[in-house]
């Protein structure tokens, strides 16, 4: 129990994090969360060995953020091309969030989702692992994606960095 606490305190709040960021959905958001920890206490609890407990509980927070469309949806196949990252409205109303939003609508899905990842501190083995692009390719992807935001703001003449 303790390992599963430990897990869970050092994980609840970027779970959230990324469940909030791709469903828009606040209750749907605690329902999500509540659900992928609950899948990986049975999993610990049925001796399921879970090598990268961490990448483990982004996917299956990504799966459970799609059945969740689904559901509200009733779309019966999604994935990222027809799922609307990051179509939440900015919870502050500084420029740079507004601005920020604008930018990353401009992304293709699997970028956007890459950015989220990234913006959670994923390591680039956990980008490769989540979202199923090679390892290999993990660092030229995000630093074109990271690129293409930074451009994309810069002709909004707000600079990123």
């Amino acid at each position: 129990m303790d390992y599963f606490n430990k897990i869970y305190k050092e994980n609840y709040l970027i779970v959230k994090n990324v469940a909030y960021k791709i469903t828009a959905d606040s209750d749907a958001t605690l329902d999500i969360v509540q659900e992928v920890f609950l899948s990986y206490f049975n999993s610990l609890k049925s001796k399921i060995k879970i090598n990268h407990p961490r990448t483990w509980l982004y996917r299956v927070t990504l799966n459970k953020c799609y059945d969740y469309i689904k559901s509200k949806h009733k779309i019966t196949n999604v994935n990222l091309e027809n799922i609307e990252l990051l179509s939440y409205t900015p919870t502050r109303d500084d420029g740079k969030s507004k601005y920020l939003h604008l930018a990353l609508s401009k992304l293709k899905p699997k970028e956007k989702l890459l950015i989220i990842l990234y913006s959670e501190g994923l390591s680039y083995k956990e980008l490769s692992e989540v979202t199923e692009i090679k390892y290999t390719s993990i660092g030229q992807t995000l630093s074109r994606t990271l690129k293409k935001l930074k451009n994309e703001l810069k002709t909004k003449e707000y600079e990123l960095f």
